[in-house]
């Protein structure tokens, strides 16, 4: 094999090892499962709890249990819930229309999955406002059957509506009642431990009333407090507060639904424990993937290794294609500039060189053993030899 051939294929099978390298990577840093659950979480209505703070809960959803999530940041229309299995909205601050909420009503038709979070009103954070309301008029103008639970509305006079009441704990905080710590046992609900158990929450939450069935409710030394009027006036409530609500296989289009009272307890933000965020306090993280898990209506999956998607194959293909370029490119531009350095010295080296004159040479086998081999000398040798022969005659 020419030298320049054995040169380009060793760069080629350096190439080759590299982009085998790269393909196990990437198999074994991403695992996947097949179909996987695709979850569409809406910022397009003046969400608070975007996706920066809920990056730790989005991304628990993404590599925990392997589901795709996308973002919606318009209105809703015909394609915005295309493939997608399970629509989540925390905290709207902008009304949904009727149109938007037409779009859902197909989705949920579709026997799909809709988690609605609102969250408690505070006057202390404006950003933090809950707004029940609007959760509860988008619940409204969905087909009929879906939901029966809405945020508790009361009433101080008749034009003034104040859903989401907060519900807290006066006793266990200590008159510092900005977070309820709820001990879930009494519960009986198979979201508490789908996956797994959920034995106690932290919550700043919204009483839920009518729901089909309850997931959460608050002890009886809970109490509601409107913020609106008179801070500090506090109603105790005999009996349960209810502060997340479902409905699901029991309507006929097999439809999950979630509303819940609380956007906060599952973001970011610092919670009422140093040092933890909301969504790290307690068994808040693992009641959000026990959440998911029933609304896609699965059981927990181990990720696996199937052959790689058609667009990961694409990548794959691309990179081992340039990367492949460049060591092929690498590897001629230097053959070539070794190759012209080694011509122009050859060229340059036979300038330089003395041409050999050829010379007769006499092949007669010499007897002398030593000193002159010119033709003037062997002449002498030669007349000597003749004239001692005519003497020699002569005689």
């Amino acid at each position: 094999m020419p030298y320049k051939y054995k040169y380009i294929f060793v760069y080629a099978l350096i190439c080759v090892i590299f982009s085998l390298n790269h393909v196990i990577a990437i198999g074994a840093a991403e695992p996947f499962i097949d179909d996987p659950i695709v979850v569409l979480f809406d910022e397009g209505h003046g969400q608070y709890f975007d996706r920066s703070l809920y990056s730790q809960a989005i991304s628990d959803l993404q590599v925990s249990k392997s589901m795709k999530v996308v973002f919606n940041t318009g209105k809703i229309n015909s394609t915005s819930l295309e493939g997608i299995d399970i629509f989540v909205a925390t905290n709207p601050q902008l009304e949904y229309t009727r149109e938007e909420s037409k779009f859902v009503s197909r989705f949920l038709n579709e026997g799909k999955g809709l988690l609605l979070l609102a969250n408690p009103l505070n006057e202390d954070n404006e950003t933090l406002n809950g707004r029940g309301d609007i959760i509860n008029d988008f619940i409204g103008y969905l087909e009929s059957g879906f939901l029966l639970g809405k945020f508790w509305e009361f009433y101080k006079v008749v034009e003034d509506i104040r859903p989401a009441d907060i519900v807290v704990n006066e006793f266990t905080n200590a008159g510092e009642p900005y977070y309820l710590h709820l001990d879930v046992n009494s519960s009986s609900h198979e979201i508490l431990s789908i996956d797994k158990n959920i034995t106690s929450i932290v919550t700043h939450t919204c009483s839920i009333e009518d729901a089909a069935f309850p997931v959460l409710t608050a002890s009886t030394e809970a109490s509601t407090r409107s913020i609106s009027g008179e801070p500090g006036s506090t109603t105790l409530i005999d009996g349960k507060l209810l502060l997340m609500g479902t409905t699901g296989p029991e309507i006929e289009t097999g439809a999950q639904v979630i509303v819940g009272g609380s956007s906060i307890m599952f973001s970011d933000l610092e919670g009422p424990f140093e040092n933890y965020s909301w969504y790290e306090s307690e068994n808040n993280s693992y009641f959000w993937w026990n959440i998911f898990d029933w609304l896609a209506a699965t059981s927990p999956e181990t990720p696996t290794h199937p052959p790689l998607p058609p667009e990961v194959l694409l990548q794959i293909f691309l990179l081992i294609v340039g990367v492949s370029s460049l060591f092929l490119l690498g590897g001629t531009l230097s053959y070539s500039i070794g190759s012209g350095r080694k011509i122009s010295l050859v060229k340059s080296g036979q300038a330089e060189i003395p041409i050999r004159k050829t010379v007769d040479i006499d092949t007669e086998p010499s007897t002398v053993q030593s000193g002159p081999t010119s033709k003037e000398s062997r002449r002498d040798r030669r007349l000597k030899q003749i004239k001692k022969h005519q003497r020699q005659r002569k005689r």
